[in-house]
């Protein structure tokens, strides 16, 4: 693939965030009065464009979690170790404060970690796991209750 000259790659940069040939012509260094028509050509180059997918590929892989984050936070949360931050409020205001989620929220979390599991083949005995998971959750919360 052809090398891009410096003014090409501020181009594709600058496209990549606007998704506007001409502005990004303009930002890359190319004259206002010949910008539509440059823009459009680099649009057209193989090289360029090449680039441009490239750039739009590692962004969209950037933004969607792996299944080893999905896992991650899923087993956070059916800890009881992810917290979000709340408003509580009071007659005379408010105040912030951090919660982990219930009962409800964990057992859910643990279902999806089971419904992974179990499709991996990791867990050849979902039901009893499953069942224990639950003793132990409903345990640990009439524990923090107590």
């Amino acid at each position: 693939m052809k090398k891009l000259t410096v003014k090409q790659q501020k181009f594709v940069a600058a496209f990549v965030e606007s998704a506007n040939a001409t502005q990004s012509a303009i930002e890359a260094g190319y004259s206002k009065r010949t910008a539509r028509v440059i823009g459009q050509e680099n649009l057209l180059k193989p090289a360029i464009k090449s680039a441009i997918d490239k750039r739009l590929k590692e962004i969209d892989s950037a933004k969607i979690m792996s299944s080893k984050e999905i896992m991650e936070r899923l087993s956070l949360i059916a800890r009881g170790e992810a917290t979000e931050e709340v408003i509580v409020t009071f007659k005379d205001g408010y105040d912030k404060t951090k919660k982990t989620g219930d009962l409800g929220t964990q057992v859910r979390a643990m279902q999806e970690l089971s419904k992974r599991y179990d499709a991996a083949g990791q867990n050849v005995n979902a039901e009893t796991d499953w069942a224990e998971m639950v003793r132990e959750a409903e345990k640990e919360e009439a524990d923090d209750n107590a």
